[in-house]
């Protein structure tokens, strides 16, 4: 352990200000801990163990869970991809391996710096809604309709191309491919997928797969 943090003295610094606290701060001691303790948890005999410097990468989602951060399916395929794709002549160990240090950078590169809360995505969909110039044809009033919200994803804020919103609209709703053979970018696909008006529950419980926040004690 010792020797870990004397690497990371040297190492660590360039990481270090985006963890909260920074080197001498509560993230990073949490992190060590629990780098620790999955290797006490998964082994046979705790009493007579001895500790690792290393953790398997497939095993990473385990203490980045108990950090309060859970990585997708997708995100855990994707570290796993970068960590294979590594030197194994330069990094000196098996590839299915990855050190404290490569753990942080792991942890930092993939969890949400952004911390959003449920009111702050409400005034996102009310600038949304009084953006709305689209005939609502149920007539309701601060619903969003889906063209606006193609409209602003497709030409507002990081514009999405055609493919992207797809991929973006198929995995919220959970559907195959939208296209179809010759269609090409046709964005009526992408309106008839969702219904004629968003609203704000319906895109927290729906969309997001939140709890409806109507319905919180």
């Amino acid at each position: 352990m010792s020797r870990l943090e004397d690497d990371l003295r040297t190492d660590f610094n360039a990481h270090s200000y985006f963890l909260e606290g920074g080197e001498n701060g509560n993230e990073l001691k949490l992190l060590k801990e629990y780098f620790y303790c999955f290797q006490i948890a998964n082994s046979v005999n705790p009493d007579t163990i001895v500790f690792s410097d290393f953790l398997d990468v497939c095993n990473v989602s385990y203490p980045m869970r108990a950090m309060g951060y859970f990585p997708s399916d997708m995100e855990i395929s994707n570290m796993i991809y970068e960590m294979h794709e590594r030197d194994i002549v330069k990094i000196g160990h098996p590839t299915t391996l990855l050190t404290f240090e490569e753990f942080v950078i792991l942890y930092l590169n993939y969890k949400p710096r952004l911390e959003l809360k449920i009111g702050d995505i409400r005034k996102a969909y009310d600038r949304m809604v009084l953006y709305d110039h689209f005939v609502n044809p149920d007539g309701e009033k601060g619903v969003l309709t889906r063209e606006t919200f193609v409209h602003i994803m497709k030409n507002m804020g990081e514009k999405m191309s055609f493919h992207e919103l797809e991929i973006v609209v198929r995995t919220l709703l959970k559907t195959k491919d939208l296209s179809s053979a010759g269609s090409g970018e046709n964005i009526n696909l992408i309106h008839a997928a969702l219904p004629p008006t968003l609203t704000f529950n319906y895109i927290i419980t729906d969309l997001f797969g939140f709890l409806n926040p109507n319905k919180r004690k």
